[in-house]
């Protein structure tokens, strides 16, 4: 059979649609950009916000008129939260967060005549890792490997915990075996992805001992990329392995913020005040010059005034977040955040165009300080006139002059100089 999968939102979410893609072609069936040729339609559904839910239920229709006779199976997060919509919108077989690869063999080559009911996720205090197959991708530059599933925290605006469930973490050893296997397939870039990836943690291995094997065992040309991290789980572990890797470990934190407002922090149940966010960034930027710092911001949460708004900017600029991604606040009915006196929608969406503008001035001046500091990219397209493209370690899109024998891998290079931000 032909496949068509379509994935919406987080890293996640695109590490275990290729690991689904990989469990498909062991089975024999083959991938194919073109939907209307499909034998089975796989959507990979989002609700980390409003919009994102309201697009899984939009595209499900839209997949459904395009391929009348295929099996249309969604999975995911919005699926989790709401199975039944996804059945009446045409769906086949719709599945949550876990288990979620169990569909592949249920695949037969024609349209169940029954569809199946939602799996609901079992809730209990703890939970088995899911293992899914060889995530797979088209390009050969960057992959991700998913190391951890599922989150604690139960922050006031987000419903992921109680779609993904508690915290569980891959075992090591599959891990290093991903990894390896990636390595050999041609990557030199792997970015490591979880739910809650700093709470990774299996018989005495925490996110930086696995970091310091990985980069042990792989090769000297590919390089690690964390994704997102609580500021409270940067420790001194991980700066020494930022500071001794000599940029194998990417010079590039994403810290999510959510508020520099210590009121609306406190409120949201974040895990952190200002003060220790601050020292997290200053420890980092000690560690390693020039390192990128990006944080995500909500704009306009429930009981936000103009003042704490200001306040939280202020904060942004004296914490110099390097690429700010605000975006309005979006309830979520099911948390704490949804019970609270709304924001207006016309002052979220006000103040998320100020917190964009001040963004966009701090990842200019960010960018001007890179001058004659040397980094590497990883290639990931060839251009004319022997120039290639690519991330360089501070995730910053750059270009490169390369000679033919170089255009693959990691290409060194300077700001400014050979190496410039596109």
């Amino acid at each position: 059979m032909k496949f068509f999968i379509e994935t919406l939102g987080c890293k996640v979410n695109a590490y275990e649609s290729a690991a689904i893609a990989s469990l498909l072609e062991e089975r024999g069936h083959t991938p194919t950009d073109k939907k209307e040729e499909a034998d089975v339609l796989v959507l990979n559904s989002c609700a980390v916000t409003a919009e994102g839910e309201r697009k899984s239920h939009q595209r499900a229709r839209q997949l459904r008129r395009s391929s009348p006779e295929a099996t249309l199976v969604v999975l995911g997060c919005a699926s989790q939260k709401d199975g039944e919509s996804f059945l009446k919108a045409g769906a086949d077989l719709v599945y949550g967060t876990h288990p979620k690869f169990s569909f592949v063999p249920l695949l037969t080559g024609k349209r169940p005549e029954v569809a199946k009911s939602f799996v609901e996720i079992p809730r209990k205090t703890r939970w088995d890792y899911e293992e899914g197959g060889k995530a797979l991708y088209e390009e050969r530059a960057r992959a991700f490997l998913k190391i951890e599933d599922g989150c604690d925290s139960f922050c006031a605006y987000c419903l992921i915990p109680y779609l993904r469930g508690p915290v569980r973490s891959r075992a090591p050893e599959a891990v290093y075996q991903e990894a390896l296997t990636l390595s050999n397939m041609g990557y030199h870039e792997i970015v490591l992805t979880g739910i809650h990836l700093g709470k990774y943690g299996v018989e005495g291995v925490n996110l930086s001992r696995l970091c310091a094997h990985l980069l042990h065992i792989l090769p000297s040309d590919v390089r690690i990329r964390l994704g997102s991290l609580e500021s409270s789980e940067v420790d001194g572990e991980l700066l020494s392995l930022l500071k001794d890797s000599q940029g194998r470990l990417c010079p590039h934190f994403h810290l999510p913020l959510q508020s520099g407002c210590q009121k609306t922090l406190s409120k949201m149940g974040r895990p952190y005040d200002t003060s220790d966010y601050l020292r997290t960034v200053g420890a980092i930027r000690q560690a390693y010059p020039g390192v990128a710092i990006a944080a995500d911001f909500i704009c306009g949460f429930p009981g936000e005034t103009e003042e704490d708004f200001q306040e939280s900017l202020a904060f942004v600029e004296k914490a110099h977040i390097d690429f700010l991604h605000a975006f309005p606040y979006s309830s979520r009915p099911g948390t704490r955040g949804a019970l609270y006196p709304q924001v207006a929608p016309s002052i979220k969406k006000e103040r998320t165009k100020e917190a964009i503008a001040l963004g966009k001035k701090l990842q200019g001046e960010y960018e001007a300080s890179l001058l004659g500091l040397e980094d590497e990219i990883v290639v990931e397209e060839v251009l004319e006139d022997g120039y290639v493209r690519g991330k360089s370690g501070r995730y910053i899109d750059c270009t490169i002059y390369a000679p033919k024998a170089q255009r693959k891998g990691l290409v060194k290079g300077v700001y400014g100089q050979s190496l410039q931000i596109s």
